[in-house]
């Protein structure tokens, strides 16, 4: 009975992921991809040529260059925004909780050794191994107080 309900539970997955397709998602229009790259580009070409030239100057300047365009002007608020972000959006305090060394391994692997991140992994490592080890201390006790009043002891 087992067999067959784990087969209709897997043909029922598969069948699921095979409707779920969302082809508005995998539609693009090339030419207006092309035409933001190419803005892009310009404003690129711009720069390199007037070295030392900043955004504020462009704007005031060259103002055709930058319309339309949404720039980020605090760059390093940025890097350090997408290098602090985890898989799934995830933190690595969790990581490290839910998934132990394991977890603490991918914290380290996937920011590139980022000590912040990787000591919260540690943290959250470091608990969850203290939880399972009070919790096994706690359950043995439990365990060998019964037999003890069992008179088994």
């Amino acid at each position: 009975m087992k067999k067959y309900l784990f087969f209709f539970a897997c043909l029922f997955a598969a069948s699921t992921v095979a409707f779920a397709e969302n082809e508005d998602v995998l539609r693009y229009d090339e030419q207006q991809i092309q035409a933001e790259f190419g803005r892009l580009n310009a404003l690129e070409k711009h720069v390199t040529t007037h070295e030392g030239v900043t955004l504020e100057e462009v704007k005031a300047q060259q103002a055709q260059l930058t319309e339309g365009l949404e720039l980020e002007t605090n760059a390093i608020a940025t890097v350090m925004a997408a290098t602090a972000e985890m898989p799934a959006n995830i933190p690595p305090f969790w990581w490290g909780f839910c998934l132990g060394w394991v977890g603490l391994l991918l914290v380290y692997i996937l920011t590139d050794n980022d000590r912040d991140q990787v000591k919260k992994a540690f943290t959250g490592c470091l608990i969850s191994t203290g939880i399972i080890i009070l919790f096994y201390v706690v359950l043995y006790g439990l365990i060998l107080g019964n037999v003890a009043w069992l008179g088994g002891v």
